[in-house]
């Protein structure tokens, strides 16, 4: 686990989208932590704001229509949303990097991946472009790729999706960041290239002792990756908790509710998936009370009425709004 030395500190970010329907509140009162060497996973459906938190760490939400309405991001104790636009392009890449969804749409098509490593060296580095190729083809060689060398001459096109996301984590690693976000980097690969990416990113972490704040909607990563996770629903985080106390004693219902729909390999012929009822609500207009209570098969009026706050539920570090998911209940 980390060292108790905090990197990111977010608390009660708000990020909406005003829209000409109305204003999507995509991230509503968003709080957690991450310490050095530890890695959150952020995970929920897809649409429930877990993209739009990362954007707004990094302060990349497209404005308009998005704006951070309020809230901090604390960066190794730097306010990010007070700095200017100049200061946080020296943040994103330096202190901070971002791994996106798909390397294909974030590489340049028509720069060689070497050329593109290079420029994210010299961008954080006082190197000139020899030391900094030398350095580029230092990074591919870290990050697994064969014949480094000949690979910076390659275009984003002749290389597989595996290696150009491993190409997107040496840019990402090109200033030895102390916090990298990676949003869904497993995204259309393969188990197999999924599993290398993941030991690849956790074996740099350790080196580099960074924090890592991990988008995904897949448990199977969680398990694997996750030393804390912070579940969301509809914009807020509902449940949040060290690893091993979410996924093995969730109290959540809709986090219990997620993990039951994962199909089980070795389940019984026959065994039927489970679903969550309905459908995320339409964060232009969010039910009233509880968020997850139009499909919640435990919901009382009370749920119907009053929005629960996060409150500790059977330890100081694991917290959720409503306890039910563990046959419990406390009055929110």
């Amino acid at each position: 686990m980390g060292s108790g030395e905090c990197v990111l500190d977010v608390r009660d970010l708000a990020t909406y989208f005003f829209t000409p329907r109305g204003c999507v509140r995509a991230v509503d009162g968003v709080s957690f932590s991450i310490e050095r060497g530890v890695t959150l996973a952020l995970v929920g459906e897809s649409g429930c704001g877990k993209s739009a938190t990362a954007l707004s760490v990094m302060r990349l939400v497209p404005s308009p229509p998005g704006l951070i309405v309020r809230g901090s991001v604390k960066l190794d104790g730097r306010e990010l949303l007070s700095l200017s636009e100049a200061e946080m392009c020296s943040v994103r890449g330096g202190d901070a990097a971002m791994i996106f969804q798909e390397p294909m749409t974030s590489l340049n098509p028509v720069y060689t991946v070497g050329a593109q490593v290079v420029e994210a060296i010299m961008a954080h580095h006082a190197a000139d472009r020899r030391k900094a190729r030398e350095l580029a083809i230092e990074l591919l060689h870290k990050v697994g790729i064969p014949s480094p060398a000949q690979r910076a001459s390659d275009y984003p096109h002749q290389l597989s999706g595996g290696m150009r996301q491993r190409v997107m984590i040496a840019m990402a690693l090109a200033a030895r960041p102390k916090l990298l976000i990676a949003d869904e980097p497993t995204t259309a690969l393969d188990v197999t290239v999924q599993a290398q990416i993941l030991d690849l990113i956790s074996s740099l972490q350790e080196e580099l002792n960074m924090a890592v704040l991990l988008i995904t909607h897949d448990f199977g990563i969680v398990r694997q990756a996750a030393d804390r996770v912070a579940v969301m629903y509809a914009g807020q985080i509902v449940e949040q908790g060290s690893a091993g106390e979410v996924l093995n004693s969730p109290k959540h219902p809709y986090t219990r509710a997620l993990i039951d729909s994962v199909p089980v390999v070795d389940a019984p012929s026959g065994t039927r998936l489970v679903s969550i009822d309905g459908a995320a609500p339409n964060l232009l207009d969010p039910p009233a009370g509880c968020r997850f209570h139009p499909r919640c098969s435990r919901a009382s009026a009370r749920c119907r009425e009053f929005e629960p706050e996060l409150a500790a539920v059977g330890s100081d570090t694991h917290i959720a709004r409503c306890a039910a998911g563990g046959g419990l209940r406390y009055d929110c």
